[in-house]
């Protein structure tokens, strides 16, 4: 049961890193296109 939570937050944290990710690259797509 424990384990299965961790699991589950493990998953969501993996998921969560590679939105934030996805985001920076935006974000410095947008800085270059200002210049």
């Amino acid at each position: 049961m424990i384990k299965k939570i961790g699991d589950a937050l493990e998953i969501k944290r993996t998921e969560v890193s590679k939105t934030f990710v996805a985001q920076r690259k935006e974000m410095e797509k947008t800085d270059e296109e200002d210049v």
